[in-house]
Order: structure tokens, then sequence, then C-alpha cells
């Protein structure tokens, strides 16, 4: 990557849109930097990456920077988790990293009202109101983001298939393919020969122009 694109921490910086190495070195560790500098490459040649590492490397950063590298690029990320409240956690990894301007279309619809989500800095994260909603996953299903909104969050149970049922968020993802960036936290869940999800996810990336993390 090094002969290819020169410094790793300059094109980490140019490519997460800091405006020097030192901005990029009070949010990113040495570690999350080439771990960015591998993912990065691979993604802006339409191509996926997994990240490895232990617990304690802080993955988190390195998917909250390919959230902004996405944003900054005019694409649309998309956070997939295991759980709901994982959301917090995203958020709070994007505003450590200087990502506070990102704002989620929220597929959990009932994340609402009590059940919306308290992030650390004592805001609520929240679906649309059930009118807005449909409305939005309709506008999603021709292309189309909701208004205000440039980036998604979902979980992977909230892409399963459904017995007999077209599942319209599939439908959503599917129309908005060209524009998407994927971020699959704990990715081995997207996996499976034989798993609804699974089958999915192969279909979706495959027709993919951008990368996968």
């Amino acid at each position: 990557v090094k002969e290819e694109r020169g410094s790793i921490d300059k094109f980490v910086a140019d490519e997460l849109g800091y405006k020097d190495e030192n901005e990029l070195h009070r949010h990113l560790a040495a570690e999350q930097i080439d771990a960015l500098g591998l993912a990065l490459n691979n993604i802006k040649d339409g191509k996926g990456f997994i990240i490895g590492d232990q617990t304690g490397i802080g993955k988190g950063r390195v998917c909250a920077s390919v959230i902004r590298w996405a944003k900054k690029n005019g694409k649309i990320p998309v956070f997939v988790s295991m759980q709901p409240d994982l959301y917090a956690d995203m958020m709070r990894d994007l505003n450590d990293i200087g990502s506070t301007d990102v704002v989620p279309f929220i597929t959990n619809s009932d994340m609402r009202g009590k059940n919306a989500l308290l992030l650390p800095d004592g805001s609520k994260l929240t679906a649309l109101p059930e009118k807005k909603y449909k409305q939005a996953l309709a506008d999603m299903q021709q292309g189309k983001m909701p208004e205000g909104c440039n980036a998604i969050f979902t979980t992977y149970s909230q892409l399963q298939g459904q017995s007999g049922k077209t599942n319209p968020r599939q439908l959503a993802l599917n129309a908005l393919q060209s524009k998407i960036v994927l971020v699959l936290d704990e990715a081995h869940n997207a996996g499976g020969s034989s798993s609804s999800i699974g089958e999915y996810m192969r279909s979706l990336t495959q027709g993919m122009p951008n990368g996968v993390l």
C-alpha cells in the first residue's frame, strides 16, 4: 500500500478529510491508522476488508472512520450490527473521531418514544414517526434517501428474509446498492451457506461497486 499510496498516515488523513496528520493522530491510534490504510485501499478498489484485531485495539473507530469516508465521498454508509443498542457505541465512536454530522436512518421502527436509544452525550437516537418511517422506506425503495439522513443503521435480524413476505428493508438496500458502503459489525453473522441473511448479503455484495468492511 505504501508503494501505491505513499505515506500511510498522509493517505488516511487525506481520505478522511483531516487537515493534516497531527489532526489524524488526535483521533486515531497507530494500529487503527494502519488498518484504515489497508481497508481504504481495498474499498477504493471495490473490494472487501475484514478487521481481525482483538478486543481493545479499537475496531469501532476504524468502522466509524469508514462511515466518515463513505459520507465524505458521496456514498451512503450502512452500519449493520447484532443489536440496536450497539448503535450508541457507533455514534460515540463517530463523535470521538470528529464526525458529529452523521444522521442515520434507523430501520428499527419500534425504536421511538420510550424505546429511543440514549446516547453518551445525553441525546436520543430514534426512529422516524410511523408515517414518515413508512414513507422513507418507500422512498428508499426508489433509490432516494430520507430527507436529513445520510447513513443507515440496521441489524442482521432486520435484514433476514420473511417467510412468504417481501422484506422492505432488503428492497431499500437493493435499490441503493450502487451508492452504499457496507460496514458489518461481527461480520461472521452475515455468513453461512444455509442462512437467509448470508444468502441475502451475498446477493447484495455481488453487485456492489463499493467496498465492504
